[in-house]
């Protein structure tokens, strides 16, 4: 699964730094005019049949571009910072993506992935699904409890223990932290690919 190592090494280049500004740049205003026609799609469905027709499918949708929007907006804000903030940033990726993570677990969860299951022709949604949801167990697997503790003592400060902070502050793995961004980035498009396959599928029909 560790598909992104000799890429990491590459990423922290000046050259990688920019292709993601102009990645950035085209991404983020996609991503907010697909969040408006969502928003308008379930609008268009409590006019026509009431608040019961509210579909949680795409509250999800919207629900996962915004939080992806977070991470987003945090990793642009690594480009050119020094070393005390880029450090800062660091810590608030690692807690977002803690808290992001966490979140999915309703999305990406048994019960959810009933709700497809009782659709017509559910197989293709499942397979989808599934794909999204082996990257996400993996992730939580490999990254959770120790992103749970950067959340915990260093990016929210709910520690106490100034000793405490500063110990973990001091010993933060950098590169770990990109590690994960990648992975996260890696699930993200697999989740979107879910959405727009099933968008497109009911669409058409």
């Amino acid at each position: 699964m560790r598909i992104f190592d000799a890429y990491l090494l590459r990423r922290e280049n000046r050259k990688a730094a920019k292709k993601f500004g102009v990645t950035y740049q085209k991404t983020v205003p996609l991503i907010l005019k697909e969040i408006e026609a969502f928003e308008k799609g379930n609008e268009l469905l409590i006019q026509l049949y009431g608040p019961e027709a509210k579909s949680e499918i795409i509250d999800s949708i919207i629900f996962y571009k915004y939080s992806y929007l977070d991470i987003l907006d945090l990793i642009n804000q690594l480009k050119g910072s020094g070393d005390r903030y880029e450090h800062l940033v660091l810590r608030l990726l690692a807690g977002t993506i803690y808290e992001f993570l966490n979140d999915t677990r309703v999305f990406l969860g048994k019960k959810f992935r009933r709700k497809f299951s009782f659709m017509e022709n559910s197989e293709p949604y499942l397979l989808e699904f599934d794909k999204a949801a082996d990257i996400f167990k993996f992730i939580l697997e490999e990254y959770s409890s120790w992103l749970s503790d950067i959340r915990n003592n260093t990016a929210f400060h709910k520690t106490k223990g100034a000793r405490v902070l500063k110990n973990k502050m001091e010993t933060l793995d950098k590169n770990k932290v990109y590690e994960v961004i990648l992975y996260i980035t890696f699930l993200w498009i697999k989740i979107d690919s879910f959405h727009r396959f099933f968008i497109r599928n009911v669409a058409n029909k």
